[in-house]
């Protein structure tokens, strides 16, 4: 072909392309020709995207020199970690230090939005973007003796990396830590989550990890519903106004427990008590906190928890010798999230599978007994499930709900189950009991 040739693609009569709420990253749903050159130069660097290998190559080649340490820094990281034996505390140790001495910022000149600082300008100056603090991440693990590599990422939100079509789809880089019996993946931009956590942004995507002089397309894993888990009690007391004197316990983990943590950062108490103020008053606005506290429980996944004490104002009303209240404080579905349209094109995205198990225990005011009150259900559908149950008993209400989401892409061919369970689950969710004193 002649260097001089100009080759021409035309479409016509293209529909435009129909809008649904909560669907994929656009990339994933619109119609569209993708151009990648075989061969490029940028700068002084030279590439090709011929193949994934070849991408990598080129980044690998690109970064190869950024990895050296000062031999001062060194021992610095070596004193980190020295007398700890086991790989994943070594990895949480560095990736600690890492998110306490540094912070995300991004700076390009020329090149600089590909190749990374080197790791001795990120330590010395205690920032950079994600590729530069990865670089810093792999090169402070391989003081400890432990082998990581740069993975170039997609981020979710901006769609998914095609493995069919080889080129520069990346907008973002995490370190891979490949171990004997597990793989670690590393955010090292973010300074809230813990090592073997990763934040939903980058889970179950096709990164291209690079290595030596090569590399390959990997799928990042995904946590499942349980792993992404809410679990609450109250407990209180019902006075016959409607007021409600409580204590709560709220349980987070995996991603529920991510978004809690960059909502209020580090050792900042203000921000600490809207954030319990936040999951609160939701869908009950006058509430009063007395006391709160957010810790890290040492148990299984490592949830953590708040805890409150304070008073509804106004969690039930009064009137004619009944109270009427709606049980679910925490979590709800509203008719907001009832879909219009009749028909779906695209699925179904939710950020990702998750459960929500909410239980009450209050006392009833003396003389008031249980007048009416909506059916308790169980519903199970491929993708969710929801259950309801409740109890009166020795002057007690209890009520439990449940909710799991074990998928978060709901295809369209499931879209009227989907509006069918959406449907009662809002119907259930917006009841209310009835106390009348008798």
């Amino acid at each position: 072909m002649k260097s001089d040739s100009v080759i021409i693609w035309s479409a016509r009569n293209i529909p435009p392309l129909k809008k649904e709420p909560w669907s994929p990253a656009e990339s994933q749903v619109q119609n569209a020709v993708l151009f990648a050159p075989v061969d490029f130069e940028l700068g002084d660097s030279q590439g090709s995207f011929s193949d994934w290998n070849a991408i990598a190559k080129w980044y690998g080649e690109l970064a190869k020199d950024r990895y050296e340490l000062p031999e001062e820094t060194q021992k610095g990281i070596s004193q980190l970690v020295s007398g700890i034996s086991d790989e994943k505390e070594i990895i949480k140790t560095l990736y600690k230090y890492m998110q306490d001495k540094t912070r995300y910022v991004a700076i390009y000149l020329g090149i600089g939005g590909w190749q990374p600082h080197s790791a001795e300008s990120s330590y010395t100056n205690r920032y950079g973007d994600c590729k530069d603090l990865s670089t810093l991440m792999i090169s402070m693990l391989e003081v400890a003796n432990i082998k990581a590599y740069p993975a170039l990422a997609l981020t979710r939100d901006a769609g998914m990396v095609d493995a069919d079509f080889p080129s520069n789809q990346f907008n973002h880089c995490i370190a891979f830590v490949p171990l004997a019996q597990d793989t670690v993946w590393l955010e090292c931009t973010a300074d809230f989550i813990d090592p073997d956590d990763m934040p939903h942004s980058i889970e179950g995507i096709n990164v291209l990890v690079v290595k030596g002089n090569g590399g390959e397309l990997i799928r990042t894993p995904q946590k499942n519903a349980q792993s992404n888990k809410w679990r609450s009690l109250i407990e209180g007391k019902l006075d016959k106004r409607g007021g409600l004197t409580f204590k709560s316990i709220a349980d987070l983990t995996g991603n529920r427990k991510n978004y809690l943590l960059q909502f209020i950062g580090y050792n900042k108490s203000t921000i600490e008590k809207e954030a319990v103020l936040a999951q609160h008053n939701k869908y009950i606005n006058i509430v009063k906190i007395n006391d709160y506290a957010i810790t890290e429980v040492k148990s299984e996944h490592e949830p953590y928890r708040i805890e409150a004490e304070g008073k509804y104002l106004r969690f039930g009303k009064s009137a004619a010798n009944r109270i009427f209240f709606n049980p679910n404080i925490f979590n709800r579905e509203t008719r907001d999230d009832i879909p219009q349209a009749k028909t779906r094109t695209f699925p179904i995205k939710l950020l990702y599978p998750y459960v929500d198990s909410d239980s009450l225990a209050i006392k009833i005011p003396r003389g008031y007994k249980l007048e009416s009150a909506p059916e308790a259900i169980t519903l199970n559908t491929p993708f969710a499930k929801y259950k309801t149950q409740f109890e009166v008993k020795n002057g007690f209400f209890y009520f439990k709900r449940y909710i799991e989401y074990s998928k978060n892409l709901i295809q369209p061919e499931f879209y009227d189950k989907y509006v069918d369970f959406i449907t009662k689950v809002v119907k259930s969710d917006q009841s209310k009991f009835v106390f009348k004193k008798r």
